[in-house]
């Protein structure tokens, strides 16, 4: 019987993903887009999903 273990790679990618949010959160409007598509893409494992839009 196998016990789940948490990696530190992931505890690594979760404090990732908070710090990035955070800062999305006190960004502008074209900086948080940009955070957010990096956030998503972070979380499916491709970097950038899809380009922020063109301010």
């Amino acid at each position: 019987m196998k016990t789940l273990r948490f990696s530190p790679s992931l505890a690594v990618v979760a404090g990732w993903l908070v710090a990035l949010a955070s800062l999305a959160g006190y960004a502008g409007a074209p900086q948080a887009a940009a955070y957010r598509s990096l956030l998503v893409g972070t979380r499916t494992g491709s970097v950038l999903v899809d380009p922020p839009p063109e301010p």
